[in-house]
């Protein structure tokens, strides 16, 4: 089931992400803080799933009550803000292409970055937030790193904004699917390979080859042999599909 992000009140989340780190609540010293929450709860969601994030497993994790969280962090969907953000933070798995390069290893730069942080931490894909994402100051940090890759490439402001908005859906919908792979792998404990094997006599007693013969051509042309990089191959369609359309101009 998605989660949403975002409480009631959102000027309760813009103060925890903009705001001093250290929320004053009332009462005695404070024994924690923002980050040590949002780390727990990062560590939490990477392991179990955001399912299983709940201020009472997180405040288990940290040795405390669950009622003292609540002095720091109002509810579960400030949290996800929090969370979401923070990972935004993480440093690249690679360097940045220099400025000096063109748009398009920038841009498939980026496009890498956002699927490796998916795939470390695949509950992003099950937080609803569409167009309204947490606004806080490291996701709009990327979005604007986004933006100031294509921004002079001749595009207009609506388009440069329409391109950003297809090469991340595309790194989320490719993205998904292989998450969504590595999960039903996980869960079955069954390998791709292996479930292919255990259907063998699918294709030997009811696969017709006069009935679906462009499946039979790509199999006996070698086309299951060397699969490509799908991720790749689709990505790099993305960019020719811009490149074409700025060589058209």
């Amino acid at each position: 089931m998605p989660e949403s992000t975002g409480g009631s009140d959102f000027r309760i989340s813009l103060k925890l992400l903009w705001g001093t780190k250290e929320r004053a609540p009332r009462g005695p010293k404070p024994t924690l803080t923002i980050e040590q929450i949002v780390e727990v709860a990062v560590a939490l969601a990477d392991a179990e799933g955001i399912e299983n994030v709940s201020m009472r497993r997180v405040a288990e994790r940290l040795g405390v009550g669950a009622m003292s969280l609540y002095r720091y962090v109002p509810s579960k969907a400030e949290l996800l803000d929090l969370m979401l953000d923070s990972i935004h933070a993480e440093p690249p798995g690679i360097p940045a292409p220099p400025e000096s390069e063109s748009w398009r290893p920038r841009l498939a730069w980026h496009a890498r970055e956002s699927r490796a942080l998916i795939q470390r931490h695949p509950w992003m894909l099950q937080v609803r937030m569409g167009q309204r994402p947490p606004l806080g100051p490291n996701i709009l940090a990327v979005f604007n790193a986004y933006l100031g890759t294509v921004k002079d490439i001749g595009l207009t402001p609506a388009e440069t904004l329409a391109v950003t908005e297809l090469v991340g859906n595309y790194v989320q919908g490719a993205t998904r699917r292989d998450v969504e792979a590595a999960q039903t792998e996980r869960e079955s404990g069954v390998s791709d390979e292996t479930w292919w094997d255990e259907r063998q006599e699918f294709w030997e007693q009811y696969f017709d080859v006069e009935r679906f013969p462009h499946i039979t051509l790509m199999w006996e042309q070698g086309g299951y042999d060397e699969p490509i990089d799908q991720f790749e191959f689709g990505l790099q369609r993305v960019l020719d599909g811009i490149e074409a359309m700025l060589a058209g101009r």
